[in-house]
């Protein structure tokens, strides 16, 4: 018999005493916990960086719907924009130079209904594609 099975039967007792004191202090009897007492969802912020070519995104959100998201240059220095779309959004970053190995980077927030595929695309002034980085809300 392994100890599992010969706990069982005690920790059965300890708690139909633990219940029954405390029936007894309240000066009434034990009642069970409403239902909704018994089920606890908790809602965890999640966040992702990812890359790709030249490109990388870190995306963070939160339990009230808000949603960060922050570009920058892989390795490579590059003067152009950023290009952030997703479930509510679709924003540009300023025109300017990115230094490479996350020298600066572009920062946005919103609110995002649901979730959903969030995306950083990133061309260059010359034209040169420099990437897009994708994660999943």
């Amino acid at each position: 018999m392994n100890l599992t099975k010969r706990l069982r039967p005690v920790c059965r007792t300890a708690l139909v005493a633990a219940v029954a004191a405390t029936g007894l202090l309240a000066g009434g009897t034990a009642q069970a916990a409403p239902a909704s007492a018994a089920t606890t969802h908790i809602v965890k912020p999640q966040s992702a960086t990812g890359c790709s070519g030249n490109v990388c995104l870190y995306l963070s959100g939160n339990s009230g719907g808000e949603v960060l998201v922050q570009a920058w240059a892989r390795t490579n220095t590059f003067t152009g924009q950023f290009h952030l779309t997703g479930p509510g959004v679709n924003w540009y970053s300023a025109d300017q130079s990115w230094k490479g190995s996350k020298g600066n980077y572009a920062s946005h927030s919103w609110y995002a209904a649901s979730g959903g595929q969030v995306c950083v695309g990133a061309y260059s002034d010359s034209g040169t594609y420099e990437g897009t980085a994708c994660e999943n809300l």
